[in-house]
């Protein structure tokens, strides 16, 4: 408590350290795998990794080529997200990344995200050829609802792109979208230019909206369990973006309220609407910088693109399919709405 509250200095680190190698010394077999488990998912113990409690006592332990083969056998049937992080700890100490991948297959049901550890690896190491096989690999082993699926397509995809890689491009971003649907994957499917890529993206909204997967969400399996199922207003604001105008507009139309700060759909949809309606002159005017502002906050985008937002929207309203009557009915029905709200 004294050290929570600031009044006494404590090196966590360094006990965390002593702990774990006074237990390697006083404990053997089975019995020893077990404690030091028990002891590593402590917050206490956190980051720490059995390599570091080898570096760390006066003189080297005994045994550590044989326990870290077994130690490797036990996190590899051992549940969650630390005991993966250890699992990687030991491929490595075993025998480099080549261990690590042979493991990320073996065990790629329980520890999927050994596959993010050894992508981001060859991404470090400029492999960029390697980082994408072995990305695809894991992205058509992966159930498609696992949200650890698109992280390593993102990875995956940034190599594709050092590559000029547009096939397997197509690929990793269609898997980003479909196992972390979000504003920014749905954009990077423009950008990519293939219809069969907006199409696909919208029979996939629906598979999520008729059989959400279940998954184990427990305390220390969050990542390598968890899945990213839209809410009714994301799958809406997705399935007007993906080129449904029709059903984006009913929504508007038989919403009353004014326009304001409610963050509606009808909002947003409005926003979208008026960069739809724009002269593809090929840049937002200044005067559309505070409507940009808005979209790229309210659609949560960030980044991870790999362009700016302004950028992934013009590709947006490019590639979306609007007929002239859609485009004069939508425009007159914008201005009675401006005028109600101007009126209020």
């Amino acid at each position: 408590k004294l050290a929570e509250e600031g009044m006494l200095t404590i090196d966590f680190a360094k006990l965390s350290q002593n702990l774990l190698y006074a237990c390697y010394q006083s404990t053997n077999g089975e019995e020893r795998l077990r404690k030091l488990y028990e002891y590593l998912i402590w917050k206490m113990c956190g980051g720490v990794k059995m390599t570091d409690v080898f570096a760390f006592g006066p003189e080297p332990l005994p045994g550590t080529a044989e326990f870290m083969e077994n130690w490797h056998a036990y996190l590899s049937h051992t549940p969650g997200d630390r005991a993966a992080e250890l699992l990687a700890d030991a491929c490595i100490y075993l025998g480099g990344e080549e261990k690590l991948r042979i493991t990320a297959a073996e065990t790629v049901d329980m520890h999927p995200c050994l596959y993010i550890i050894y992508c981001q690896r060859r991404m470090e190491a400029e492999d960029w050829m390697d980082c994408v096989s072995v990305g695809q690999t894991a992205v058509e082993t992966i159930h498609v609802n696992k949200e650890i699926r698109g992280k390593i397509a993102e990875i995956a995809f940034q190599a594709a792109e050092h590559l000029n890689d547009y096939d397997r491009m197509k690929l990793f971003g269609k898997a980003i979208f479909f196992s972390k649907p979000d504003c920014a994957g749905l954009l990077r499917l423009y950008r990519l230019g293939d219809i069969k890529l907006i199409e696909d993206a919208g029979k996939r909204l629906e598979e999520i909206t008729a059989e959400p997967f279940m998954a184990n969400r427990g305390y220390f399996n969050r990542e390598q369990r968890e899945t990213n199922i839209p809410d009714q207003k994301q799958k809406a604001v997705y399935r007007f973006m993906l080129g449904d105008f029709e059903y984006g507009w009913e929504i508007s139309r038989t919403d009353d309220k004014y326009l304001g700060w409610s963050g509606s759909f009808k909002e947003l949809f409005v926003m979208l609407a008026l960069v739809l309606l724009k002269k593809p002159d090929g840049n937002m005017a200044r005067a559309d910088e505070k409507i940009l502002g808005t979209l790229q906050y309210r659609l949560r985008f960030d980044d991870c693109c790999g362009c700016s937002f302004e950028t992934a929207l013009l590709a947006w309203r490019n590639g979306y399919l609007l007929s002239e009557k859609q485009k004069e009915d939508c425009l007159n029905w914008l201005q009675r709405e401006i005028d109600k709200r101007t009126e209020a």
